[in-house]
């Protein structure tokens, strides 16, 4: 699983200052929020200039239109668009590279993906945007789950209370890239936080309930209804 990192959590250095820190820790992605400022890709270009690490950029506005022209001009490798917010249809040119994203808060189904099966991955946003150290919310787990269930072949991306707990779950649920922020930039050093959220024994708060699979969506046939065409049946539905 990547790490992108979310440069503006740090909120005591420059962006320069930020940036040369991640890159020296050899982070995966560099994760830009957008919060429908435009200037945005002014920072967007600093980081082009410091380095040439991907950058996942999250925008959230009602007209993703307007940010289209700024998208060819600055190509960025994952740009996502978050669902709640759109008010009109997000129709991506062909000319804006990168591979596409829909983000959805936690409240939102994953079926919503229906009207975006082009696009390459989903981001789940498991806290609320924009609040620093929030707590993971453990429903997502279930989102996770169904989400890999539908579309197989679609990446998952979390962002929102990603610790190293919680990073250890991720990992082992499949999903391919976690945003860390407040995490990442409050620990002793970003070298410090990065071991953490990617080594494979961790102290857990979680029990095994928060995110196992539930009978409800295992792979079972009642005795009364058991036939080898239902255990079949059954076993592929449950991969």
């Amino acid at each position: 699983m990547k790490i992108s990192a979310s440069i503006y959590s740090d909120k005591k250095r420059s962006l320069n200052e930020v940036i040369e820190d991640l890159v020296n820790h050899q982070v995966d992605l560099l994760h830009v929020d957008c919060n429908d400022d435009l200037s945005v890709f002014d920072d967007i270009k600093i980081i082009r200039s410091l380095c040439n690490l991907p950058i996942d950029l999250h925008i959230i506005t009602e007209q993703p239109s307007k940010y289209y022209a700024l998208l060819e001009e600055n190509p960025v490798e994952y740009v996502t668009f978050q669902y709640e917010d759109l008010k009109e249809p997000l129709n991506i040119p062909s000319t804006v590279t990168g591979k596409k994203g829909i983000a959805v808060l936690t409240p939102t189904s994953v079926e919503i993906f229906e009207e975006y099966k082009e696009f390459d991955f989903i981001l789940i946003m498991a806290t609320i945007p924009g609040q620093s150290g929030g707590k993971f919310d453990t429903i997502n787990f279930s989102k996770i789950r169904e989400f890999r269930n539908k579309y197989p072949s679609k990446s998952i991306h979390v962002d929102g209370g990603v610790n190293a707990e919680v990073s250890f779950i991720l990992r082992n649920m499949g999903v391919t890239s976690s945003v860390s922020g407040s995490y990442l930039f409050n620990a002793a050093s970003i070298g410090n936080a990065l071991m953490n959220l990617t080594k494979r024994n961790v102290e857990s708060e979680y029990t095994v309930s928060d995110f196992m699979i539930p009978i409800d969506e295992a792979p079972v046939v009642l005795e009364k209804s058991l036939t080898l065409e239902s255990a079949l049946k059954s076993i592929e539905q449950g991969k």
